[in-house]
């Protein structure tokens, strides 16, 4: 049986590379005759070799393109040979941007599938697709991705929301607050009296995940707070950290990558939001919670704030307690 052949684009970041791979995943798992090629920025290719249901990946490194024109354009050059004997049956640019535009183009298919004018990141990834989808940009990112593969796969039946059970237990629970940027990140000080309330009810043991030197320091002084509870693990490898997780009743995390991993492993979590959506970027399903911090200066946003990187107080997530984040729990 010919295998159709399917090329996903979609380079960066980590969240959001393991938001499509849900997706993917699903597609894999009800269509056994597909071949997925995974176009994604080299430094991400560990991670998308870690999920274990992609057959071929492509790298490709834009990090040249705003300091080294030379070597941006050898860059190119050799995306374009090692797409140069590859025909997809399918392309699906899931980043909808002017980096993935140029990827995109280079790729040959006869269909190329996107965002439609009214969903899409940046107007030119409308140039190279030829299936334009009207997306619905206030439902969950991961219902949005499906939207695009739904449009190719017609018959894929809808996620099971419910694959696994809360365990309100919460005797293992991994903590993961960190971020690139500082306005996703709680008050330590909110964060560890919610943890102290976990522990004096539950009993709970806290495997700490870091992966920055700053991140670090805070794990050591909740270890110091909580001695015999709380465990530390230092930029662990995919794979070792997908075993961790998978082994924990609850994920507690910003909106990071750490989130989207535990949803991907349909790990239940309890999450904080403040310039991002958690209707949006919350993983689905019934297990998972989450709190969406209020901004005080009325900025509105349905994705991500326009202030997500600049804003000097970082209200909106500093403002949210402990007390709202226990109360979520179950």
């Amino acid at each position: 049986m010919r295998q159709l052949q399917l090329c996903v684009v979609k380079m960066s970041s980590l969240g959001d590379i393991l938001q499509v791979a849900y997706v993917i995943r699903h597609l894999k798992q009800h269509r056994d005759d597909v071949f997925v090629t995974w176009i994604v920025e080299k430094k991400f290719q560990d991670l998308v070799q870690s999920l274990g249901f992609i057959d071929a990946i492509i790298t490709f490194d834009s990090t040249y393109f705003k300091t080294n024109f030379s070597l941006a354009i050898k860059q190119i050059k050799h995306l374009y040979l090692n797409l140069k004997y590859l025909t997809f049956d399918y392309v699906i640019d899931f980043q909808g941007n002017c980096k993935s535009a140029l990827v995109t183009f280079m790729c040959k298919s006869k269909a190329k599938v996107g965002f439609n004018k009214t969903s899409v990141a940046e107007f030119p990834s409308l140039f190279v697709t030829n299936l334009k989808v009207p997306v619905d940009i206030n439902a969950p990112i991961v219902e949005q991705h499906f939207t695009l593969v739904k449009q190719v796969f017609l018959n894929l039946p809808p996620f099971d929301l419910n694959p696994k059970k809360l365990d309100s237990s919460y005797q293992s629970v991994m903590v993961c607050f960190g971020s690139n940027w500082n306005n996703k990140k709680l008050d330590p000080n909110e964060l560890q009296s919610c943890l102290e309330q976990m522990h004096l009810i539950y009993g709970s043991k806290f495997l700490v995940v870091v992966g920055s030197s700053s991140d670090l320091e805070q794990a050591k002084l909740l270890q110091k707070h909580l001695p015999e509870r709380v465990e530390i693990y230092e930029k662990p490898s995919w794979a070792y950290w997908m075993k961790l997780m998978a082994q924990v009743n609850l994920v507690i995390s910003s909106d990071s990558c750490a989130l989207h991993l535990a949803g991907f492993l349909h790990v239940p979590t309890l999450s904080y939001f403040g310039p991002s959506s958690s209707k949006i970027f919350k993983p689905i399903g019934s297990y998972h919670f989450s709190v969406q911090g209020v901004c005080p200066y009325d900025e509105v946003f349905i994705k991500r704030c326009k202030k997500l990187r600049s804003c000097p107080t970082g209200a909106c997530i500093k403002g949210v307690t402990s007390k709202n984040l226990f109360e979520q729990l179950p």
